[in-house]
């Protein structure tokens, strides 16, 4: 992404991705207070597609220190898949989905160790 202003019709381009290849429906896109987020057509594209749009709660580290833990988790498991496989950078999108899946599919203490799908 270049410009803030494409975030909308990236989101919407991931979202239609993930309708085909996954077969299911993001329901609800929870982002942080970035204006570039209400100020797009995101909001009417989420209002149309019937997934909910929320939004942190401002002064509310809690909710950032998980969110920051998870991203830090995915680039970690992400960096060390194309390390150990040397996977191009322009690859960097499609290894950030797959690693994604796989976390999702990694059993969980906190789900009686089943996944989440």
């Amino acid at each position: 992404m270049k410009e803030k202003y494409e975030v909308s019709q990236i989101f919407q381009n991931f979202h239609s991705m993930i309708q085909t290849q996954f077969h299911t429906k993001i329901q609800i896109l929870k982002i942080d207070n970035a204006k570039e987020y209400f100020n797009s057509g995101l909001n009417t594209y989420c209002l149309n597609q019937d997934i909910i749009h929320k939004s942190s709660s401002i002064d509310t580290p809690q909710q950032n220190r998980v969110a920051e833990r998870k991203n830090r988790h995915l680039l970690g498991v992400a960096r060390s898949l194309m390390l150990s496989i040397h996977v191009p950078k322009q690859f960097w999108g499609e290894v950030i989905l797959t690693t994604t899946y796989l976390i999702n599919k990694i059993p969980s203490r906190l789900l009686n160790f089943k996944t989440l799908s």
